[in-house]
This record gives structure tokens, sequence and C-alpha cells, in this order.
């Protein structure tokens, strides 16, 4: 997932998001069985490292977690004009990869979400503890995406900065944020030197997340 698959709509259809481009997707469900796919591991990174969930990076098989947590960083994009590991210096795409993975190790929900509305940093979490066939609560993130618009005082009428031909491109990215600072330093950083195991260091973020205070949101 990228902003690239998205396109809004034209003259006529100015409320429509299209979602373009499946040239890499695949069914996570069996259609002869209905069975979820299994679960791989030592797979290499398809898709855009930028966007990439941490579980891809790590070489573990994509499912419906993977691109919630790729939504997630690529509204993190749109709300901030960049992401921590942005312009990271590197060799090749594999030492560029490796630190990007680094980095989104390193950065947890709340420091990604500074400044941002808590929700926000509810699903970032929400997404990085899903296991790899559990079912995303879909109702959940919505309940979650509809208090933010709420909060904001939005009103549901179909109007944003696209179809407003007065406001221009300066004025609708004037809330955009600075960047957060890259953290270059870290346990994990250290861990992936010295050669720790993936599937270690995964289970480590994930009891990270577990045991990080999250906003109370009632589902």
């Amino acid at each position: 997932m990228k902003p690239d698959n998205f396109l809004l709509g034209d003259d006529k259809r100015p409320t429509t998001i299209f979602l373009i481009d499946f040239g890499l997707a695949k069914p996570y469900k069996d259609p002869r069985t209905g069975l979820h796919i299994p679960y791989k591991d030592s797979k290499k990174l398809t898709g855009t490292a930028r966007y990439a969930s941490i579980p891809t990076h790590m070489g573990f098989e994509q499912g419906r977690r993977d691109d919630l947590e790729a939504i997630c960083y690529i509204m993190l994009y749109f709300l901030k004009g960049s992401l921590p590991w942005q312009g990271l210096p590197a060799v090749d795409k594999e030492e560029k990869y490796k630190k990007i993975m680094e980095v989104k190790l390193q950065n947890t929900s709340q420091m990604l979400c500074q400044g941002l509305p808590e929700e926000l940093c509810v699903m970032v979490e929400y997404f990085r503890k899903l296991k790899f066939e559990e079912d995303p609560d879909y109702a959940y993130i919505y309940k979650l995406i509809r208090t933010v618009f709420e909060k904001n005082n939005f009103n549901f009428d179909y109007k944003y900065d696209w179809t407003n031909p007065r406001i221009s491109v300066t004025e609708a990215s004037s809330n955009v944020v600075e960047p957060l600072k890259l953290l270059t330093q870290g346990n994990v950083r250290e861990e992936i030197k010295q050669g720790g195991k993936k599937q270690e260091i995964f289970n480590k973020v994930q009891k990270k997340q577990l045991a990080a205070p999250t906003p109370l949101i009632e589902q």
C-alpha cells in the first residue's frame, strides 16, 4: 500500500476515492477451502518499504494486519508531511530496508503520533498487535475514525479541500507539522547488529506494544 494507490474522482465523482494497482494483491483465504493462507517466513520484501509493516520487513507472510499498518503510515505521512525513516543514507537497497526496519522498531505509536489525535495512536498500536490470522475489528476501527471526525466538529457534507477550487495547495497543506526526529540509537538496533533472531525481536516489539499504556477508547 502507498499513496499512489489512491486516486480522487473527477468533476463528476469528486467524493469518490478509487483504489488502483492490484499487481501485488492476493487473497488472504484459499478460495476453495475458505481457510486462511498459511504463515511463512524468510520472504523477501515486496511493495514500498516506506509504508511496509514491521512483519513484512522481517520476512513474514503478509496479511490483513500488514495492509492496515501500511494505511496508518500513509495517514501519518499525509498528516506530518514525512516519516521518521525517510532519507536514511544507505549504500544499497538491502541496507536501506534494514535501516528503515530499525527506525520503525524504535518508534512506538506514541512517538509516531505525537501531536495527533489519540485515536490514531490507538489504531497504530492495535494494528501492530494483531496476529497473522486474527480478524481485524473493522467496526472498532471505523468508530475510532468517526470519533476524531466528531471531536473536530466536521460536517458530513462531502465537501473536501480538493472539491473547493478556492483553496490553494498552500492553504490545504498549511497544517502539516514538522516531521519527527530520526531515532538512530536503541537496544533493538544493537540486537539487530549483533545478529538477533528476527522472530525474537518481533516478539519483543509486540510485548512492548502490549505493555505500553493505551489511551482508553470505548469500543
